[in-house]
């Protein structure tokens, strides 16, 4: 009943734009301003287009891939639970926990990116997500369940990077006259390491019989991400990409 419910919630959210006719072009739309005066604009060409096979867009590209690859775990937590003999129930609620670390560390991280900056709320969301990993890892070794609970909230930052952060890198990074060209690939790549990672997970699981084999292949992900992050900023110059 309640994959039903959902269903039929997100139709009832699609339909509007699948109905509605609507059109980008605010000119089609009737909806320019008042006092507008059609005019010939002129469109500057950038010539300050970056080469998209440089060392700082393919760290970017790698990090991009690596990170979106460990988001899968959230949905394997039912089945930590059961590896311990927990319930699935007691496992379901795990997911709950990280759906609303996801909702809260979404909002976290821009509100440190803005007082901070987008680097240094990214790094901060992901040594959170290292803590949390330690915290499943300790869990399931000493089937305590608070830590799994605890570590289950703190593991919804995973998302705050792939959805928020990665963008705000990218931007950072390249500028707001390269993004388009940038995040076109990057985005891709968000796709893949998201689509792929549920499946990945799954199968290190069945080689191995252990979920604390995972965590530590993604504890190391993180590393590399890290060192990554560190390689860009050492080529970033401040306008773009080197």
């Amino acid at each position: 009943m309640t994959y039903r419910f959902m269903a039929i919630c997100i139709l009832v959210l699609v339909l509007p734009a699948l109905i509605v006719p609507w059109n980008i072009d605010p000119r089609k739309e009737h909806l320019l301003l008042y006092g507008y005066q059609n005019r010939k604009e002129i469109t500057k060409v950038q010539n300050n287009k970056i080469k998209l096979l440089t060392i700082s867009f393919l760290c970017m590209c790698l990090f991009t891939l690596l990170h979106t690859s460990i988001a899968g775990i959230s949905q394997h937590l039912s089945g930590v639970a059961v590896s311990i003999h927990l319930s699935v129930t007691i496992g379901s609620t795990f997911m709950s926990f990280t759906m609303i670390g996801n909702i809260s560390t979404k909002l976290l991280i821009g509100f440190l990116s803005d007082l901070l900056s987008p680097i240094k709320a990214v790094i901060m969301m992901i040594l959170t997500n290292c803590l949390s990993l330690v915290l499943l890892f300790l869990g399931v070794i000493h089937q305590e369940t608070l830590l799994l609970y605890i570590g289950s909230l703190m593991f919804g930052s995973i998302y705050s990077v792939g959805a928020v952060g990665i963008s705000m890198l990218t931007r950072y990074f390249f500028g707001n006259e390269n993004y388009a060209r940038t995040y076109s690939v990057i985005g891709f790549l968000t796709n893949v390491g998201s689509a792929s990672s549920l499946t990945l997970i799954g199968y290190l699981y069945d080689f191995t019989q252990s979920y604390q084999i995972v965590f530590i292949i993604t504890l190391c992900f993180h590393l590399i991400n890290l060192i990554l992050l560190v390689i860009i900023c050492l080529r970033y110059n401040g306008v773009g990409d080197k």
